[in-house]
């Protein structure tokens, strides 16, 4: 158990273990926002059902201007009506929307028309089917619409109304009791004391959980002894979690008795892997359930949630799979890589990005100034002009799908 384990690796295990969540419920689009589709769903009719116009101007028979110019006009059509047929030999006044009458097959906008005695005077000929939207052409009846396992933002859900699906069944959102450690930690709103650190992980882990599509739950923060420590895993089992989260305690020191219990008393599949910062990561079960032991400093545990665990959590909530991959990015700075791979807060400089302003695994400040990490590889000189992975965290936080995912 003491070799690091690869970030490779560790995401297989991750994605092994974090089975997607089955239970499913059923709920209105504007409830939906966020959630996961639990089944595929197929166009029920053509969108639009009908063919209609997509300009105001005049509907016509595209071959009644081959022997002239102008036409009478003998309807007209507005938006939401259903028009008789057209006459032969004359044209339509229709407005944009508005169902195409049978019989015409072309629309002539009316900047390029003029009012005549005879009706109306066409300054142009059209090409045939001209600024008509023909029936099906957004969606057709039948095609794939959403896929199962589709995450539903704002045009996955207009595009269900559009077809006047006015309900959908989604995954349950995984349920993750957050449990954080440490004698030192305050709850935030509690008085200070010297000594004493405000627990922002729990702030930090739970709000990137809850936009992922989890339910998070935060109880008490666990004192550092081993009795307390297992007690707080019984309690959170008996949540009926989906998986237990903890944050601080995997490491080795004495006072470490997240991992010492688990070592002990659970079952261990890692507790070491190969990144810098974030060594101390930890997956494992505590009786029947899934357990993910990030690091204590504030900076660690982002990075190995959002660069190592992601995928794995989205997983979990029944998303398909991401191709999330780096940016490709000129750097400009010199540094040797030791034996496990970096990650470094960056900003953009001149035509280089550069490393922030300081480097600590126990300090937000520089990512919450670039909001931006360098990823370099293990055993590498990296010099100026270097090309290095980027990601951007705007990223690493987004549930962004990818169409080539299906």
């Amino acid at each position: 158990m003491s070799a690091w384990m690869k970030v490779e690796q560790a995401q297989q295990h991750l994605a092994a273990e974090l089975a997607a969540v089955q239970g499913v419920e059923t709920l209105s689009l504007e409830q939906a926002l966020g959630r996961v589709a639990a089944e595929s769903i197929s166009v029920p009719r053509d969108v639009p059902a009908q063919a209609n116009s997509a300009m105001d101007g005049y509907a016509l028979r595209h071959a009644d201007l081959f022997e002239c110019d102008s036409l009478p006009v003998s309807l007209r059509v507005t938006a939401g009506m259903q028009p008789p047929s057209l006459a032969a030999g004359s044209c339509a006044r229709i407005f944009t929307g508005a169902v195409l009458p049978a019989g015409a097959d072309t629309v002539v906008m009316q900047e390029h028309t003029e009012l005549v005695d005879a009706g109306v005077r066409f300054l142009q000929r059209p090409e045939f089917g001209a600024n008509v939207r023909p029936a099906g052409h957004d969606l057709r009846q039948g095609e794939l619409l959403i896929a199962a396992g589709r995450r539903l933002g704002p045009v996955e859900l207009a595009t269900l109304a559009a077809c006047g699906l006015a309900f959908i069944t989604v995954r349950r959102r995984p349920r993750v009791v957050l449990l954080s450690t440490g004698d030192e930690l305050l709850q935030v709103g509690q008085s200070w004391r010297p000594g004493a650190l405000y627990d922002s992980n729990s702030t930090l882990i739970a709000a990137v959980l809850r936009q992922w599509g989890c339910e998070v739950i935060c109880p008490d923060i666990v004192p550092d002894r081993r009795d307390a420590t297992r007690a707080a895993f019984d309690a959170a089992l008996a949540m009926q979690p989906d998986l237990i989260v903890s944050s601080g305690g995997v490491s080795v020191g004495e006072e470490d008795h997240v991992q010492a219990l688990l070592q002990s008393e659970g079952q261990l599949a890692f507790w070491k892997i190969a990144l810098r910062p974030g060594k101390p990561l930890c997956l494992a079960r505590w009786r029947s359930c899934p357990y993910l032991g990030l690091p204590g400093n504030p900076l660690s545990a982002l990075v190995t949630l959002t660069l190592v665990c992601r995928d794995a959590i989205l997983g979990l909530c029944a998303q398909q799979p991401t191709r999330l991959l780096p940016l490709r990015v000129s750097c400009d700075l010199t540094r040797r890589t030791g034996e496990r791979e970096e990650i470094l807060a960056a900003r953009q400089g001149d035509g280089a990005w550069q490393l922030a302003s300081h480097l600590s695994s126990g300090a937000l400040a520089p990512t919450l100034a670039s909001l931006a990490w360098i990823g370099l590889p293990a055993h590498t000189q990296i010099v100026p002009g270097d090309q290095v992975d980027l990601w951007q965290l705007k990223d690493l936080l987004s549930t962004a799908w990818s169409p080539e995912a299906m």
